[in-house]
């Protein structure tokens, strides 16, 4: 009995370790980057950094930004049974920055699905753009997970696109230093007077 108990504590640790040491660590992204699935619209020279092929797990890829970046990758969809997505995490923290994320078909062909963010969908189809198109995300801060998903079901058995999710910061209005200047003088000089 006296035995087991440790051999019970190590199995119990390695587990913990192993689970942890699976688990992803943040990369910090700037510049250009690329994801290593289906070739983005750019070239691979283009690219700073190229990470591997995201794959369906959003915790694989935890990025967080460096400054502002761009992330390109694309997607594919074999049949109505296949599913290729792209999916990743960022990590924002508590700043702000403003995305926005473009798509567009591969070699001319058909291609449509969804973007997912969080718990909102948007929604892509050359159907009704042709040639691609941009979404605007807005100012999004804290960590978020995003998913590309080619599956919408008008096109089979082949489709393929490319898609970039562009990320700068939310700037501090130039004006707002100065106000807390002004107002942290106005303090002061309210002290002084009532000394």
């Amino acid at each position: 009995m006296i035995v087991i108990k440790p051999i019970l504590a190590s199995a119990c640790l390695a587990a913990f370790m192993a689970l942890a040491s699976s688990a992803s660590a943040a990369t910090v992204v700037s510049g250009t980057v690329c994801e290593g699935g289906v070739a983005p619209a750019i070239s691979a020279s283009a690219c700073d950094m190229t990470l591997g092929d995201f794959g369906n797990t959003p915790s694989r890829f935890i990025l967080t930004p460096g400054g502002a970046f761009g992330l390109y990758g694309g997607v594919a969809n074999g049949s109505r049974a296949d599913q290729y997505l792209d999916t990743w995490m960022i990590d924002f923290g508590a700043d702000r920055y403003n995305l926005s994320f473009n798509w567009a078909p591969k070699r001319n062909s058909n291609f449509d699905g969804f973007l997912f963010v969080n718990n909102a969908s948007y929604a892509f189809d050359t159907a009704i753009n042709p040639t691609g198109a941009s979404i605007s995300l807005g100012a999004l801060s804290g960590s978020v997970a995003f998913i590309v998903n080619p599956i919408l079901g008008s096109f089979v058995p082949q489709e393929r696109g490319t898609w970039d999710l562009q990320v700068s910061p939310v700037s501090l209005p130039a004006s707002l230093p100065l106000l807390a200047l002004g107002l942290g003088g106005l303090a002061f000089a309210r002290r002084r007077t009532a000394a």
